[in-house]
């Protein structure tokens, strides 16, 4: 700090030696060349290019962290827009839009065919703000150039928007349905009981958008509206507050559009213990001493659940990161029984698309048949045989999630889930023809279907349970005595068999994710601290 005060010490020196000067002119010769050698010694002289250098750096970083303006800087010399007040009773436009740009530092242009007049009483306003009410009020339209203002004509023109959003013409379809048969003496009915949810998407948003954006131009006979789908852009032509507003709506359903969601998903089988034979009890899962989970759940939280056995935890993220999270509900739920990992799917979806993420096996089994007669001749005989035809149809058989997620500009996000794991079998069934003894053997296929569908609503990084679908499964267990168990016919006598009844519970764990701009960077360093972790393992 001592380089930028080096000049204003020698100019110091300079004014001091002149005063000294001053005061012994009448000591003779002598005495005034004494004074000329000290004043040619204290003399300024021109620093050289190191000290000129490092003059200026130590000027930069003083400026730099008062937070002085740079004179290159063009925010520093930009003067604020004037305010001024304004009154105009029945004035032509050109001569309205040439005045009001004058001792201002904005340029105008006005388009040779602007006609009309214009009568307004304006206060303490700037010349942005006095173009905004004009068109608004008088529909004049203009825009804003690196040359000034460019004023256009309250007359029909044509603008293309753009859109980015995939030419597909997307459909899914979802149900949950619960019947059984019924029998009854009366004719009238169809003989089945249940319930059933069927829930559809259909997206069309191509077609949507050019009806949508038709209807709201259709006050100009002139107006009309081109999609191009395949370039992603909406010509529309239409009086200029017209196309103000599909300009907005385009802006607002972009915005929409590109909003997305990532969808991380532990499916859960609890074996329940003893203490826990009517299902998980929510209410004390988070009374453990473990401190893993974080967020609105905390040990000894009370829970409601809901009926349809669904609820939010407004957990965020758990001590160890990503991992955590799920890891410390995991560590909750074994103090209820030993908890076994079905499937952890994650996939990433736009707002309003249905994602489905599927794991298992299709296998093809018989759903139907028919029976042909052929008649054969055997030994003389002439006899009939039955020809069977079976018809097969694929069945799944594992695990599939599909949800479908709105999410809404305030980071709430609204979703339909249907998660279900089914396990199929095959039985065989034994069917009579009615002809004599004749007997048709075949295959069925057998589901084993644990299934919910539910709308839920939850903010951004909250954890989503889905839980209440509980299966009892009896398997049976031999046990025998050493050597004397396996004797033939004598065996059995050392052989001890029992039935065992075990029950399961399900547990879906869903947490939603807005994707912000730091969304992907905390994956990424999430993913390579895991792939760290492998590295230093092995």
């Amino acid at each position: 700090m001592n380089a930028p005060l080096r000049p204003v010490r020698l100019w110091l020196g300079v004014a001091g030696a002149a005063v000294l000067l001053g005061a012994c002119a009448s000591s003779g010769d002598r005495a005034q060349e004494r004074s000329d050698r000290a004043a040619d010694h204290l003399a300024p002289t021109e620093p050289d290019e190191q000290v000129r250098q490092e003059d200026q750096a130590s000027t930069q970083a003083l400026d730099d962290a008062l937070g002085a303006p740079g004179l290159g800087d063009p925010l520093a010399l930009q003067p604020e827009d004037p305010r001024f007040d304004i009154t105009a009773d029945g004035v032509g436009a050109r001569e309205f839009f040439h005045g009001l740009v004058e001792d201002t530092p904005y340029n105008v242009v006005v388009h040779p065919d602007l006609e009309g007049e214009l009568s307004l009483t304006l206060r303490d306003v700037s010349v942005p703000e006095v173009m905004d009410t004009v068109r608004e009020i008088y529909g004049y339209e203009y825009k804003q150039a690196r040359t000034g203002f460019l004023i256009l004509p309250a007359r029909p023109r044509a603008e293309v928007f753009h859109l980015d959003y995939l030419n597909v013409h997307r459909s899914g379809h979802s149900g949950t349905r619960v019947t059984s048969g019924e029998i009854t003496g009366e004719d009238d009915g169809d003989g089945v009981i249940g319930s059933r949810v069927d829930t559809a998407s259909n997206s069309d948003l191509w077609g949507q958008v050019e009806e949508t954006v038709s209807r709201m131009i259709d006050d100009d006979d002139t107006a009309s509206v081109v999609a191009s789908p395949q370039a992603g852009t909406l010509a529309v032509r239409g009086m200029p507050e017209s196309l103000r507003r599909v300009e907005a709506f385009v802006d607002r359903l972009q915005g929409s559009l590109n909003r997305q969601v990532i969808l991380e998903a532990r499916i859960l089988e609890v074996e329940l213990g003893d203490d826990f034979q009517a299902g998980i009890s929510w209410e004390s899962l988070g009374r453990h001493d473990g401190q893993a989970l974080e967020g609105s759940f905390r040990p000894g939280d009370n829970l409601e659940l809901s009926s349809a056995g669904v609820f939010n935890i407004g957990i965020t993220r758990g001590q160890d990161g990503q991992r955590g999270f799920f890891e410390g509900f995991l560590r909750a739920l074994e103090q209820q029984g030993d908890v076994q990992v079905l499937s952890t799917p994650q996939v990433s979806t736009l707002n309003n698309q249905k994602a489905v993420i599927k794991a298992g096996t299709d296998s093809f089994y018989q759903t139907d048949f028919s029976i042909n007669y052929r008649t054969v001749e055997v030994g003389g005989q002439t006899t009939t045989q039955p020809e069977l035809d079976p018809d097969f149809e694929p069945f799944f058989s594992g695990i599939a999630l599909d949800v479908t997620p709105q999410i809404e500009e305030s980071g709430w996000i609204n979703l339909h889930v249907q998660p279900s794991v089914t396990e199929v079998r095959e039985r065989e069934r034994t069917l009579r023809t009615g002809r004599g003894d004749d007997e048709v053997r075949f295959s069925l296929a057998e589901s084993d279907v644990r299934q919910s569908d539910s709308i839920v609503r939850a903010r951004s990084g909250e954890m989503i349970v889905i839980g209440g679908l509980i299966e009892e499964r009896e398997q049976q267990e031999t046990s025998r005595v050493p050597l004397l168990g396996r004797v033939p016919l004598l065996g059995w006598l050392f052989t001890q068999e029992r039935q065992e009844s075990s029950k399961y519970e399900l547990v879906i764990l869903l947490r939603p994710r807005v994707v912000g701009e730091d969304t992907w960077a905390g994956e990424l360093e999430e993913h390579s601290r895991r792939i760290q972790g492998l590295y230093d393992h092995y």
